[in-house]
């Protein structure tokens, strides 16, 4: 009952790290892309691809999952604290660099 509890509660991190980091980087004030958008991406508005659809979910589920995994292994193998600090903290920063490196290229492009 603890390892789900502490799955569960890894999910839950998870995706508030996600909606953290997507929260912060819509607040900044990014220079628009470079050359002419084609197609329409708006979900609401227009058909969308099922592969564009797999994509959102998994841009912000995808961490959740993982969390998720990573905290079921670490009590599987009873980690010490200094190592699901660690991990965590280096998912965390993981994170991080995957919705900022998704902004910063399409600045570059």
């Amino acid at each position: 009952m603890k390892r789900l509890a502490g799955v569960i509660s890894a999910i839950a991190f998870g995706l508030l790290v996600a909606w953290f980091f997507g929260y912060v980087t819509s607040r900044i004030n990014w220079p628009r892309p470079k050359g002419p958008v084609h197609g329409c991406y708006e979900i609401d508005h227009c058909y969308v691809p099922w592969w564009v659809i797999a994509a959102f979910f998994s841009w912000f589920f995808g961490p959740a999952i993982v969390y998720g995994g990573v905290a079921f292994v670490g009590f599987s193998r009873k980690w010490s604290v200094a190592r699901w600090i660690g991990t965590f903290s280096a998912l965390f920063i993981l994170t991080g660099c995957l919705y900022f490196a998704w902004y910063g290229f399409n600045i570059l492009r």
